[in-house]
């Protein structure tokens, strides 16, 4: 991680935390794993949530 902290200072490209929670959401690439237990699963993956025409979990 020291690798990718030292090329985003450089400011050649944007390299966010993805698992950083951002105005009450957070970017999840992993459908099947309950890492943090917050996401409610059913039948093995998280349960997703349609609202307006967005998923939610």
């Amino acid at each position: 991680m020291t690798a990718f902290r030292e090329y985003q200072k450089t400011g050649y490209s944007r390299i966010v935390n993805t698992a950083v929670i951002v105005d009450n959401s957070l970017y999840d690439d992993n459908i099947n794993i309950n890492e943090s237990s917050v996401f409610e699963m059913r039948n093995g993956i998280k349960n997703i949530y349609w609202i307006d025409g967005k998923p939610f979990s």
